[in-house]
């Protein structure tokens, strides 16, 4: 049996991928490898030795080459520093696991790369892990696994615990909601990386990590898991989650689409240190977008005696007109939470830890019908936020609060100082696009916070910051460097202008200005030559159709020939 192909991501569900894809742009780094660490997994090239399967053919060989594979992994021995690849388009059923009791192995794929993943299917009933890793340096990528009722789809392996093992590129998945497999991935030993995979149709977990620290969850795409809830609906029963890291340390969570909108219970992901006076660091989630249904919520940070985390840059959001779920449950004794945004719940973030110190800065609560934040804490610092939430709704339903520099859509809901009231002006909330238009009050309306100098994209918050997740980014950005008698201008532009348009430059300082015109569309710099020193000119850029401005900014620049040189330190 095997699985139809995951649906494709409705259009509003793109939003936080495509802010994904914008930040790896903007930082200029390679698509192809784990962008947010700039990681790039081994390949078979990296191996001297190689043997290949190919399940399709007629004439087996002894797997030393394309043209001699060996026909099925049942005849696999693993060796060390060795890498083991099936053909692509081919599948491969097998009547015991693949195990891998040797250092330095790899799992993989070969043949023409628009060809389909190889699959590796259960032909057994007496196969637990389909892939079962016990060694170190172990890799595993571009397969295609599947199976009705196994225990796991690729198992870096309790007691044997492997370190520095890594899932690459995988479909991992059970058939449908009663034919599943028990876990997706499951990780038991340090620094493993798990990356790009889809998994889909577990009965519980569809990555589950225990015990170890260092993990790295990224880019993965995870849904129908829990499938368990059909059967019994009961947390008891159904106690699945999206991602589930158990008594862990220095987790780093990323660029994860979570969807848990076909089941009830538990959480898209849970992180909870039940032995917390070991697992004092905590770690970092950021860029996931999570879909929620009844009975659960997004995230579960757990650790009430000593744990610090940073929640920023995802999206929780909940998938059904009655508003239930919670963004975020922490535990956490210091958790950190901004550039966040919370969609359509009942509470946007409960914290309940009456030690923790709390900071949440730069989100927005949109839609929300009981709280913005709510929960018992030591403290809690809320600036730069946006409360666009049901009139019946509180911002923020609790004590200890230090707030400042909020917008809040109703005055009835204001909390603190400095606060903003009145329509956020969003661009389109409906399509979950929460930047802010043009005259929106949150521009420049925020307090600086030193520690957030990025906003959910990754753009810089210049002098006073933009309240909510988004930086306001004008179309057109006009810079200027004054040099002796000359300005340098350069220009950026957000949108794609007409064909046909032209730029204009009008720069005066007195109160004729000077006109260029007709500058070519590509155009993205100019030099203004024959200018005064010492003397302010105020410069303005215009995008023209025709005889129209379509796009302005404006600056003011000093030409001087005072111009400063910081000094050459040699060491």
């Amino acid at each position: 049996m095997r699985l139809s192909r995951v649906k494709p991501l409705h259009r509003r569900n793109l939003f936080i991928i495509l802010t994904a894809l914008a930040i790896c742009l903007a930082l200029d780094l390679p698509l192809g490898a784990n962008a947010a660490t700039g990681f790039q997994p081994k390949s078979p090239a990296d191996y001297a030795n190689i043997v290949y399967i190919d399940p399709s053919t007629s004439t087996p060989g002894n797997g030393s080459s394309p043209a001699t594979p060996l026909a099925s992994w049942n005849n696999v021995t693993v060796q060390p520093n060795t890498a083991y690849v099936q053909k692509r388009g081919t599948i491969a059923p097998i009547t015991k696991e693949i195990r891998v009791n040797q250092e330095n192995v790899l799992l993989g794929a070969y043949g023409p790369e628009d060809d389909p993943r190889p699959i590796i299917s259960d032909a057994s009933t007496n196969i637990t892990h389909l892939i079962n890793v016990q060694q170190n340096f172990v890799t595993v990528r571009d397969l295609e696994i599947v199976s009705p009722r196994a225990t796991s789809g690729i198992h870096f392996a309790a007691g044997a615990w492997p370190s520095d093992g890594v899932a690459w590129n995988c479909y991992v998945h059970g058939v449908d909601q009663t034919h599943y497999l028990m876990w997706g991935i499951r990780v038991f030993g340090h620094r493993t990386k798990v990356l790009h995979n889809t998994i889909a149709y577990t009965g519980d977990d569809g990555i589950f990590v225990q015990y170890f620290a260092d993990i790295e969850i990224g880019y993965n795409h995870i849904t129908h898991v829990n499938q368990k809830w059909f059967e019994d609906p009961s947390e008891a029963h159904a106690g699945g989650d999206g991602i589930q890291f158990d008594t862990t340390d220095r987790f780093y969570i990323h660029h994860n689409y979570i969807d848990r909108s076909d089941t009830g219970n538990k959480f898209c992901i849970i992180v909870d240190p039940k032995d917390a006076s070991g697992f004092t660091t905590g770690g970092l989630i950021e860029h996931n977008a999570c879909k929620l249904t009844t009975t659960m919520s997004g995230l579960f940070a757990g650790g009430a005696t000593a744990y610090t985390i940073t929640i920023r840059n995802n999206v929780f959001e909940y998938v059904h007109a009655d508003r239930q779920s919670i963004g975020v449950y922490s535990h956490a004794r210091w958790p950190s939470i901004y550039n966040n945004i919370f969609i359509g719940l009942d509470q946007g973030i409960n914290l309940w830890n009456s030690n923790a110190q709390a900071k949440v800065q730069h989100n927005v609560f949109y839609n929300l019908d009981h709280s913005g934040v709510r929960g018992n804490v030591a403290s809690l610092e809320a600036r730069n936020n946006i409360f666009a939430i049901d009139a019946s709704a509180q911002a923020l339903n609790l004590s200890n609060v230090t707030a400042s520099h909020n917008l809040f859509l109703r005055q009835a809901q204001v909390t603190g100082s400095q606060a903003v009231i009145g329509d956020p002006q969003f661009v389109n909330p409906a399509s979950q696009d929460f930047h802010l238009q043009p005259g929106s009050p949150a521009i420049d309306a925020g307090v600086v916070v030193p520690e957030i100098d990025r906003d959910a994209e990754n753009h810089t918050r210049i002098g006073l910051p933009d309240i909510g997740a988004f930086e306001f980014q004008p179309a057109l950005r006009l810079f200027g460097q004054p040099r002796s008698h000359a300005v340098h201008l350069t220009w950026t532009i957000n949108v794609t202008p007409p064909v046909t348009s032209t730029w204009r430059i009008a720069y005066y300082s007195q109160p004729v200005p000077l006109t260029i015109s007709n500058i070519l569309s590509p155009t993205r710099a100019h030099s203004l030559t024959g200018l005064t020193n010492y003397a302010w000119y105020t410069i303005t850029l215009n995008a023209m159709l025709g005889p129209t401005p379509v796009y302005t900014d404006t600056i003011k620049l000093l030409p001087t020939d005072r111009l400063v040189h910081l000094p050459v330190i040699l060491k």
